[in-house]
């Protein structure tokens, strides 16, 4: 504190907006003398480095209206495999698209990771209508469901860049378990390409968790230890 006038990156010297000074995802590969977002880049950087790890997988969630919806963001090395995850995951449980990472945008994991490690970076982002630009009143139930019919009435109009249909919605459920077959089938397929690379993951699958919901798969507050229950 205070912000910068602007942001330059390091170690590019990328000019970008003010707020970028805070944003992690602006900030790699960081560097240690650096202010907090930096070191704090620099030190999972150091973390992927120092612990050799094959792979970084980087999630998030986007706007129904953004074009890099429901897909893989993928540093050049990687392009590959997520090429075949994502037609595996379009065939056999939901829409994945694969996009390569731009080498003009700097401080992105998918970026720099990529750049600055040997491991291979890969972004995926799921369809998260509550922050959308098009959706009603921004309440906890469309939080948990992503129905909304302001949204329908975008996707009828064909204005997002993802499937979208108000009595499916994109629930909370959903999204989690798009992360959770999204990131298992690319790293089966860095074992397909590199096999010294291959690791053996089990986890709640798409379906597990559509067919269950999450709360089948998490500790129940209400059932524990009161003791050990922290809530914010």
């Amino acid at each position: 504190w205070p912000d910068p006038f602007t942001f330059v990156h390091y170690p590019t010297r990328q000019v970008m907006a003010y707020q970028d000074s805070r944003n992690l995802n602006r900030a790699f590969p960081g560097r240690p003398d650096g202010n907090l977002t930096e070191r704090t880049a620099f030190a999972i950087s150091e973390m992927v480095r120092r612990e050799k790890i094959d792979m970084t997988i980087d999630v998030h969630e986007a706007s129904l209206g953004y074009p890099v919806v429901s897909t893989y963001v993928c540093h050049q090395r990687a392009e590959e495999m997520c090429m075949m995850a994502a037609m595996v995951l379009s065939a056999e449980q939901f829409p994945m698209k694969t996009e390569t990472s731009p080498t003009s945008l700097r401080g992105l994991t998918h970026r720099e990771i990529g750049d600055f490690t040997e491991s291979f970076a890969v972004l995926m982002e799921t369809p998260e209508p509550f922050i959308d630009k098009f959706v009603g009143p921004m309440t906890e139930e469309l939080m948990l469901t992503g129905r909304d019919e302001f949204m329908q009435t975008a996707a009828d109009r064909g204005l997002l860049y993802t499937e979208y249909s108000l009595e499916t919605g994109a629930s909370l459920d959903y999204r989690v378990g798009r992360h959770l077959s999204g990131a298992a089938e690319v790293i089966k397929q860095m074992g397909e390409f590199y096999p010294a690379k291959t690791v053996g993951v089990s986890w709640p699958t798409y379906a597990e968790v559509m067919q269950h919901g999450i709360g089948n798969f998490l500790h129940d507050p209400a059932k524990s230890d009161a003791r050990r229950v922290f809530r914010n």
